[in-house]
C-alpha cells in the first residue's frame, strides 16, 4: 500500500496515525541540512500510530551518527517522542564548525549521547515538555583557543533556548 498526505498539521497526522506501515532506505552517499553523509540506512515501522525508527544510522563528520530506536506517537495533538541519538567519534572541529560557526576551538575526536522525550509540533511546546539525558566525551582533544563560556558553551546555550548556561570563567 501507498499513503499519500497532501496537506500538514494535525489532520495530516491524524490520517498517517491511521495507517500501518513499514519500510527501508539505503543511500550510499547524500547532503542534507548541510550535512554530507555516506551509508545511510533506516528502517522504519509505523503501526497503531506510533512510528518507530528500528534503524537509523549513517556516517558523516567522519564518525558516526545513530537514532535507534526512536518513536514518535502520532496519534494525539502534541505527537510524544523518545529519541536516543548517538554521535560516535566524530572530528570536533568538523562539527563545531559546521554546525556552531567555531572553527578552530576544539580539537580532537567527540562523541555524544542524546536520551531525550517530549511532545509538541511546535518549538514552544517542545521546548517546555522535554527532558532527558546528554553526554559528550572528548579524545585526543585540546581546546585551540581557551574561550570556553564564550566560545564553546555559551553557542551551545544559544543554539539550545531552553539550556541555562553559566558563562563565567573560572
Amino acid at each position: 500500500h501507498s499513503v499519500v498526505i497532501t496537506h500538514n498539521g494535525p489532520d495530516a497526522l491524524a490520517a498517517a496515525a491511521r495507517q500501518d506501515a513499514a519500510g527501508s532506505l539505503r543511500v550510499a552517499r547524500g547532503r542534507m541540512a548541510d550535512i554530507d553523509f555516506t551509508n545511510f540506512v533506516a528502517t522504519l515501522v509505523l503501526r497503531g500510530g506510533v512510528l518507530r525508527f528500528e534503524k537509523l544510522d549513517f556516517d558523516a563528520y567522519d564518525g558516526h551518527f545513530t537514532a535507534a530506536p526512536t518513536a514518535v506517537d502520532l496519534g494525539q495533538p502534541n505527537p510524544a517522542f523518545d529519541l536516543e541519538m548517538k554521535l560516535t567519534d566524530v572530528d570536533a572541529d568538523a562539527v563545531l564548525a559546521a554546525q556552531a560557526n567555531l572553527r578552530g576551538v576544539l580539537s580532537g575526536r567527540m562523541s555524544t549521547t542524546m536520551d531525550l522525550s517530549g511532545r509538541g509540533l511546535e518549538w514552544p511546546t517542545i521546548r517546555d515538555s522535554l527532558t532527558g539525558d546528554l553526554g559528550l566525551a572528548l579524545a585526543n582533544g585540546q581546546f585551540e583557543r581557551l574561550e570556553l563560556g564564550n566560545a564553546i558553551v555559551g553557542k551551545v546555550g544559544d543554539k539550545v533556548p531552553f539550556l541555562k548556561v553559566d558563562r563565567r570563567v573560572k
